[in-house]
């Protein structure tokens, strides 16, 4: 997500970073498995 579109929402919620995942007809169930594994574990790294 570009700073300059993210700002606002980032202030808002007093966050100083987000992630974007995209996904396109070619992606598979596997890899969006292993996205949502990997998105899993980051929020339990980080107490979220």
């Amino acid at each position: 997500v570009g700073h300059h579109c993210a700002w606002p929402l980032h202030r808002r919620f007093g966050i100083a970073a987000t992630a974007r995942a995209s996904f396109a007809a070619y992606n598979t169930v596997d890899e969006v498995d292993r996205l949502v594994a990997g998105v899993s574990r980051a929020g339990e790294f980080f107490g979220k």
